[in-house]
């Protein structure tokens, strides 16, 4: 009568085949069989006892080869997972980096930028207020000669009136008038060019000021 075997010991080799390791129903001598012996009858090298290899042995390697397989899925899910955790890891300190570095761009050019400014009030706006007092300070002088010298100078305008006709003392009269309005002009007009040169300093000083 040939002796049924249904319990085994599965062992992989190296290689990933699959060993099964059992006794001799009969005299317990230690075998072993492939995986392609499942089903079939053999003889013990010791004994000569015929056994069987049970078919509800391949039902259990099936079971254990769709765990190992369930086993590397989820250890390829867990690799998987780590290495997308690490990517994203990557992925946002180069976002960090490529931020920061924007920001420190940004920043040097808002420096740059306000210091250009600066440069132009301090030196550029100091230039073009000292040219536009130094102008109003010409025609305020050389208009206020004109125009007090028309008007405080009697030696001068009796030179002028002593020995002239009507018709001469009318020209002569207007031609007073109208250097005396034109120095008046060039006083009115230095004196503006002296105003917008200070309105310019106040408004730099009240810029230096907020900047602190």
């Amino acid at each position: 009568m040939t002796a049924k075997i249904q319990e085994v010991k599965i062992k992989k080799t190296m290689t990933g085949r699959v060993k099964l390791h059992y006794p001799c129903p009969a005299c317990k001598a230690k075998l072993n069989s492939s995986r392609h012996d499942i089903g079939k009858t053999d003889n013990c090298p010791e004994c000569g006892t015929e056994f069987l290899l049970c078919p509800e042995i391949e039902e259990l390697l099936e079971k254990i080869d769709t765990a190992d397989h369930v086993e590397r899925m989820r250890a390829k899910e867990d690799k998987d997972f780590a290495s997308q955790k690490k990517k994203a890891k990557w992925r946002d300190r180069a976002t960090d980096a490529r931020t920061a570095t924007e920001a420190a761009v940004d920043a040097h050019n808002a420096k740059t930028e306000e210091k250009n400014k600066r440069y132009y009030r301090t030196h550029i706006g100091g230039f073009v207020n000292g040219t536009l007092k130094l102008i109003g300070f010409l025609l305020v002088v050389i208009g206020g000669m004109s125009f007090w010298g028309t008007v405080i100078d009697p030696p001068y305008l009796t030179d002028r009136f002593k020995d002239d006709n009507a018709i001469g003392a009318t020209a002569n009269s207007i031609e007073l008038i109208e250097q005396m309005i034109r120095g008046l002009g060039m006083v009115l007009a230095g004196a503006a060019f002296v105003a917008v040169a200070a309105l310019r300093d106040i408004r730099h000083t009240i810029s230096q000021n907020q900047d602190r």
